[in-house]
């Protein structure tokens, strides 16, 4: 066992962890403070993502990555007063794969999910008492994830079945989304 595996240290002051904490305050956060029964009763109650949601997070982390590709682009035209000729096109598609992983794998190991998941309230089905993946993990999502979109989609016309059938970036990742409470 490394020490990566071990447990999150307990705050010496209260026996919340800092990642139970809330983030904002509604009537459901300010009763009681959360407990592990609580945690594990919510977490086998938690309704698994459907397409349609897993599909607007894909959209807006896709935007993200666009929008920032073409600041990136434009910003490097302005410096150099010329933008990209057409063999430079291979360039930014590479660029874009970069900035895409950049952006997909980091927040998954520090957050636990990406910009786009965030706003449709999505976040990774918890494995063992972990809120976030690991870094094999991330690179795997993100790698199922590219395969689903060099395929338009048509991998997941095996999961559209059922929302409990898991795609590539599921399988790979051996994580399942649900829809958080936390939103």
């Amino acid at each position: 066992m490394s020490r990566f595996d071990s447990a999150p240290p307990v705050c010496l002051l209260s026996q919340e962890s800092l990642v139970d904490f809330p983030l904002r305050l509604d009537e459901t956060s300010a009763s009681l403070p959360v407990t592990r029964d609580s945690q594990e009763q919510s977490e086998f109650g938690a309704r698994a993502a459907g397409l349609g949601v897993r599909a607007a997070a894909l959209a807006a982390d896709a935007a993200m990555i666009l929008l920032l590709g073409t600041a990136v682009v434009l910003g490097a035209g302005v410096v150099t007063g010329e933008l990209p000729s057409s063999g430079g096109i291979p360039w930014i598609g590479g660029f874009g794969l970069l900035l895409s992983f950049f952006t997909t794998v980091a927040p998954l190991i520090l957050f636990g999910r990406t910009v786009g998941m965030a706003l449709a309230g999505l976040t990774s089905r918890r494995a063992a008492g972990s809120r976030r993946l690991r870094p094999h993990e991330a690179v795997r999502r993100w790698l199922g994830t590219l395969a689903t979109v060099a395929t338009l989609g048509a991998v997941l016309l095996f999961t559209a079945r059922s929302s409990e059938t898991l795609t590539p970036a599921d399988r790979w990742s051996r994580r399942s989304l649900e829809e958080s409470d936390e939103g």
